[in-house]
């Protein structure tokens, strides 16, 4: 093994469903407006892929009637990258630097890479970390483009992807053929075989 490859929210930090609030407060809107605003993003996401801020933007604008500035999104991810934390799981810089002692590890997230980073950075965890790959520069998860980006020239055996979706960070896995496993914190699939129900598990299998 030489790369592990972690998904971002609800594997090195945990998505608090009230963060839906921000939408909406960025916009100077209702929570539904918040949450169509969302809802739309991950349209594009699905569409698209490729996070080009500009034509995210206008395919948003476009979809809900809007007229959104660049500078409201540019606020919105200032908000995500300086309020958006709100815990993470227990032993997981302790588990880091274990591995990081080991292995490269990334960050692939179906989000903008400095935005992440920051998010990362605040709680003292981006040092380990030797890249943040986001849709800013491949195609957003399940996409092969963001696995294949960090293999680079390692073989296929060489990688793991560690990620909470079976759907989304799995299946990216499956079908570029790399080694994964199913970070389950909340047990929701314990029929699934190879999982793991705490982070600190990591040190006693790789």
């Amino acid at each position: 093994m030489k790369k592990i490859i972690f998904d971002l929210d609800n594997t090195l930090l945990m998505f608090d469903e009230n963060y839906l609030n921000d939408y909406g407060s960025v916009i100077n809107g209702t929570y539904e407006d918040g949450l169509n605003l969302y809802n739309s993003i991950g349209k594009y996401e699905r569409a698209v892929g490729l996070y080009i801020k500009n034509e995210l933007l206008d395919f948003v604008n476009k979809d809900l009637n809007t007229n959104y500035s660049v500078d409201t999104f540019d606020k919105l991810l200032d908000v995500i990258s300086n309020k958006w934390i709100s815990g993470i799981p227990d032993g997981i810089e302790d588990t880091l630097k274990y591995l990081c002692s080991k292995y490269e590890l990334y960050v692939l997230t179906n989000w903008f890479s400095e935005c992440q980073s920051k998010r990362l950075k605040r709680v003292g965890l981006l040092k380990y970390f030797k890249e943040v790959v986001g849709t800013d520069k491949v195609k957003a998860k399940p996409n092969t483009d963001g696995y294949l980006y960090i293999i680079g020239d390692s073989k296929l055996e060489d990688v793991i992807m560690i990620g909470d979706n079976p759907d989304i960070d799995i299946k990216g896995a499956n079908d570029v053929g790399c080694k994964s496993i199913l970070a389950d914190y909340r047990n929701k699939y314990s029929d699934y075989d190879n999982r793991i129900t705490d982070i600190k598990e990591l040190m006693d299998i790789l």
